[in-house]
């Protein structure tokens, strides 16, 4: 279901509310949606529920997210469904398309203004209260690893949402698998040890000194993939584990892909850590994860902690000591196969893995291989969901002393999945497409070792549809560019709203002049999301930072950001309905005068920071803002400083009531006002014109120099008066056609009020309550 404003007048009676679903292909039996009739949820059965004449419907769509839960669960964006009062048939020819219908600008403003909860998040409140940008406590980040005081996380867990990076931003990233190897120093080779003919498997090192002990590499290495974000991002450009940079250890390999439709497929395996003894005394018991059709064969680590080997009591010199085990196999409870007895000597004081393998052979007859640890156990049952088990028996009897040493550790199994083609197992390959995934294959190392490494890598994000201004083209590029950003968001389907939202519902010369303003500001937004937020709320939190907001009008989605910018209307006594003004002063306790800004710092590794911003006043108060997306300290501190001034400067606001053809303002848009209650000017509305003379509707002071109108198009006209005679003025100069035309006036040392419109909501058929609050040039220069 997409994103349209659908204006309807049922005309014929017993209609229900299933009959306007299914006019507009609506079916809440397998759409998640709700309705809300007056703004009220209904739970009445849609052919149940008979409409009246006048109810103002929204149809809430509820969806869960998408791309595997990257945002969550979305935001509820309401499609509103008037019915009665704006009968289609009543519009003239320079209608709006909206629907199946044509409705005018005049309905358009009829429908009102959604505004969401960022930068004007107070504006139901009944007394209109500072803005809070988009700040919501401690929760900002929800559940994310990225903006953690414990820094930004590696996660191996499922459902975590695959991170989408904006910008350029450090990320944790999700290990999707790892494998732990053999200590590379441990080689294994057939020696008939005990001079019966029959070979046993010895485990020599590769260098030793003059006394037996290694001197090679007994570091494991390790293999580990990690899904980093979603693609197609423009590059890597760094990345540390435990925070140490990449450079500092020696890899075997690494790359990673960009995240393209294209990926490098991956063989899917899953470790489990066990770190059980294995002792003579009791066999070791282990139980696929996964149903036995789906097992390839298993890597079984051993861990000898202490080595393996025997001390001569005599000579005192080392000698080889050997430990025995024997593996089976069962499908459920069905035995499967049992290996031989396998022999393991060694003559190493080093603590060492050793790791062996058993394979699934679905046909033939199994290929072994002891040499190097290869057992493999025919099972031609290939659809079965039982899992398999795993039983190792430790053989040789425990020597817990100081002369025999054979302590043994299952320190993990590995999982290879796979799949049954021609009679034949194979590995399962998994591709990520649109995934962007990084693989390294290391040594543990004396900073690498214990546990597994932490990841943080630095990406370059997400390309997404740009306009470049340059070329005068839309394309699919990278950017940092906040209003870019806040689009790809808004329609892309895979993760964002794009179910709802489509390029159609975009006002995408509100977002070109948003980008321009970011450019000019030095604004960048470099963002992860990868925690649990409504999409909706996410937008709105975002846009804050940015000094915007947005809003929908119809079926467009606009964006509005704050800067200085000329008055658009004039609100006077001339078009003020008598009696609806209020005026509230803002209280010195909701002003805060010290803010403590949460960022992650780009200059010192993405690190959680806390800086203080104060205006320096004897007694704080104190207020909390997570500026997320922002890691440039420089422009935190900007932000921080405008809203302080903000709250110094700003204490006023106003609201009032104005019938619909008065009305030619939108949220955000600055306005002049005038009115007799605050003695702002005077005000009201030209009666009649003669030529360059205007005759008022109210007797006005003699020294009154100049007179501000809006004529019938909308513009704001200024005349200097040359003379006053009570309610008659001369103009300086000619005038187009004013009469009727609202009007305000006074000495050119007294200026009209600014306000800056923040909310327009219906009070009536052809009545608009407005919500302002004053505008204060100067905080923008």
């Amino acid at each position: 279901m997409k994103l349209l404003d659908r204006v309807v007048s049922p005309n014929e009676k017993g209609k229900t509310l299933a009959d306007i679903l299914k006019e507009h292909g609506l079916n809440p039996k397998n759409q998640n949606i709700q309705v809300w009739i007056d703004g009220k949820l209904t739970k009445v059965p849609p052919d149940k529920l008979e409409l009246k004449p006048g109810w103002r419907i929204e149809i809430v769509p509820l969806p869960s997210g998408g791309g595997g839960g990257i945002l969550g669960a979305v935001g509820a964006i309401a499609v509103g469904v008037l019915t009665g009062g704006l009968a289609a048939a009543a519009v003239g020819a320079a209608g709006l398309s909206i629907g199946a219908f044509t409705i005018s600008q005049a309905t358009v403003f009829a429908l009102g203004f959604t505004v969401g909860a960022g930068i004007f998040s107070y504006l139901t409140a009944p007394k209109p209260k500072l803005p809070s940008f988009g700040d919501v406590g401690s929760d900002t980040f929800g559940s994310s690893p990225t903006y953690s005081w414990n820094g930004i996380q590696t996660v191996m867990t499922q459902g975590v949402p695959i991170p989408v990076v904006y910008g350029t931003h450090a990320v944790g990233g999700i290990r999707i698998q790892y494998d732990l190897g053999q200590t590379d120093a441990i080689t294994a080779e057939k020696v008939d040890t005990n001079r019966d003919g029959n070979a046993d498997i010895l485990l020599i090192t590769r260098k030793t000194d003059y006394n037996g002990n290694p001197t090679g590499k007994f570091a494991q290495p390790l293999q580990d993939w990690l899904l980093l974000c979603e693609g197609e991002i423009e590059k890597v450009e760094t990345f540390y584990l435990n925070d140490i940079p990449y450079k500092s250890f020696h890899f075997y390999e690494m790359f990673y892909t960009s995240g393209t439709a294209t990926n490098t497929d991956v063989s899917l395996k899953v470790t489990v850590p066990v770190s059980s003894i294995l002792s003579h005394e009791e066999k070791f018991t282990y139980l696929s994860k996964n149903p036995s059709k789906l097992i390839h064969g298993f890597w079984v680590n051993l861990h000898f902690p202490n080595g393996l080997y025997k001390i001569n009591k005599n000579s005192g010199g080392m000698e080889r000591e050997p430990c025995k085990f024997k593996v089976r196999l069962y499908r459920g409870s069905e035995q499967i196969g049992e290996s031989e007895e396998i022999p393991l000597y060694g003559q190493v004081k080093e603590g060492f893995v050793w790791r062996f393998w058993i394979g699934i052979a679905r046909s033939g007859t199994p290929a072994n291989n002891p040499l190097w640890g290869q057992w493999q156990f025919l099972d031609s049952v290939t659809n079965s969901d039982a899992p398999y088990r795993i039983e190792i028996e430790k053989l040789s009897e425990d020597s817990p002393t100081i002369y025999d040493v054979n302590t043994v550790y299952i320190q993990s199994i590995t999982e290879e999945l796979g799949k049954v083609e021609n009679g034949y197992s194979r590995p399962l390959k998994v591709r990520y497409p649109y995934t962007a995934y990084l693989y390294y294959y290391l040594d543990a190392s004396p900073s690498l070792s214990g546990t597994l490494p932490n990841a943080k890598v630095v990406v370059k994000g997400k390309r997404v549809k740009l306009y470049n201004f340059e070329t005068g083209q839309w394309e699919i590029a990278w950017t940092d560019n906040p209003a870019w950003i806040i689009r790809d968001i808004l329609t892309n389907s895979r993760y964002g709203l794009g179910d709802f939202i489509t390029e159609e519902n975009i006002d995408d010369e509100s977002f070109k002049a948003f980008a321009q303003f970011c450019q000019e500001q030095g604004y960048k937004c470099n963002l992860v999301l990868d925690g649990f937020q409504r999409g909706w709320d996410l937008i709105n939190n975002l846009l804050a930072k940015f000094r915007a907001f947005i809003l929908r009008n119809g079926s467009k989605y606009k964006i509005k950001f704050l800067k200085d910018e000329p008055p658009v209307q004039m609100f006077t006594m001339g078009n003020v309905i008598q009696g609806s003004l209020k005026v509230h002063f803002i209280s010195i306790s909701d002003r805060y005068n010290t803010i403590e800004a949460r960022f992650l710092d780009e200059s010192d590794g993405y690190k959680m920071k806390t800086i203080l911003v104060s205006t320096g006043e004897r007694y704080e108060r104190k207020k909390t803002i997570d500026f997320f997306g922002i890691t440039d300290r420089a422009t935190v501190e900007k932000e921080c400083r405008f809203l302080l001034s903000w709250m110094q400067k700003v204490k006023r606001s106003i609201e009032f009531d104005v019938y619909l053809d008065a009305l030619a303002v939108e949220p955000g848009d600055i306005f002049l006002f005038s009115h007799d209650v605050p003695k702002w000017l005077a005000s009201g509305r030209i009666v009649k014109q003669e030529g360059n003379i205007l005759t008022l509707d109210r007797t006005v002071a003699p020294e009154t120099n100049y007179i501000k109108v809006r004529t019938k198009d909308d513009q704001i006209l200024t005349f200097e008066i040359e003379k006053v005679e009570e309610t008659r003025i001369h103009l300086k100069t000619s005038a187009p056609e004013l009469e009727n035309c609202p009007y305000l006036c006074g000495k050119i040392s007294e200026t009209p009020k600014l306000y800056r419109c923040i909310e327009i909501t219906r009070t009536a058929e052809n009545i608009r309550h407005v919500v302002a609050i004053e505008h204060i040039p100067e905080l923008f220069n």
